[in-house]
């Protein structure tokens, strides 16, 4: 219960400052840690949902648009196929 309310506190906050956070980054850049990161969150939350993000309209939409850029779209999330050794994730 404690580690959850934490990370939903963390996605709040960082939802409510996720504008400014991103205008703070340097503007010639091609992509932060950060942008990567925080795609990558929001894009596994959607996938395995642990914690409510419905909420999160600022996380969302950056998701969103991050997903358009040509490495996001040639990148897709999924499961690896199992390997002939492997048994499958339930």
């Amino acid at each position: 219960v404690k580690s959850r309310a934490s990370l939903e506190g963390t996605l709040a906050h960082l939802d409510r400052h996720l504008d400014d956070v991103l205008a703070s980054l340097p503007t010639d850049r091609v992509a932060s840690v950060l942008e990567l990161t925080t795609f990558c969150l929001v894009e596994h939350l959607a996938f395995r949902p642990t914690v409510e993000h419905a909420g999160l309209a600022r996380l969302h939409h950056f998701a969103a648009a991050y997903a358009q850029r040509p490495s996001a779209r040639a990148t897709p999330f999924a499961f690896d196929p199992p390997t002939p050794t492997q048994e499958p994730t339930p």
